[in-house]
């Protein structure tokens, strides 16, 4: 069984294939200290772990544990909506944590899926945009 650190550093590494990415990390800064430059940005941080017996005498263990992935994205360009970059980075996410076809990080865990509400502004704060991302991952 692959520890919880092997499983965050995967998870994280899908999060650094993002196209375009520039900044990354498991400790989460708010988007105030995410210059423009750094962006687009993927921070990992988990949330919570669920542990549930299948039996009280002992039997096996399911475990699930809850992620959030937060991203920014900039568009200086007045052009561009700051949807467009999220956009990209949103599609990304949904293809590499696909429920159809779950992602295993190689094999560390039996599967790894967005699950749950996107919170996103779009764009509403001006050129800046977040979005925050609900992941479960099941431990093998």
């Amino acid at each position: 069984m692959a520890t919880r650190e092997q499983i965050d550093v995967a998870l994280l590494g899908v999060l650094q294939a993002i196209p375009g990415l520039v900044t990354s990390g498991r400790i989460l800064k708010h988007w105030t200290e995410v210059s423009a430059a750094e962006q687009p940005a993927a921070f990992l941080s988990k949330l919570s772990e669920t542990i549930t017996p299948s039996n009280p005498q002992g039997g096996p263990v399911k475990a699930l544990r809850h992620y959030e992935i937060v991203l920014y994205t900039y568009s200086a360009d007045p052009g561009i909506p700051p949807a467009t970059p999220m956009n990209a980075a949103l599609d990304f996410l949904e293809a590499a944590f696909s429920a159809v076809n779950p992602n295993t990080l190689g094999g560390l865990v039996r599967w790894a899926v967005l699950s749950g509400k996107i919170e996103t502004d779009e764009g509403k704060l001006g050129p800046q945009s977040v979005a925050i991302v609900p992941l479960e991952v099941c431990p093998s």
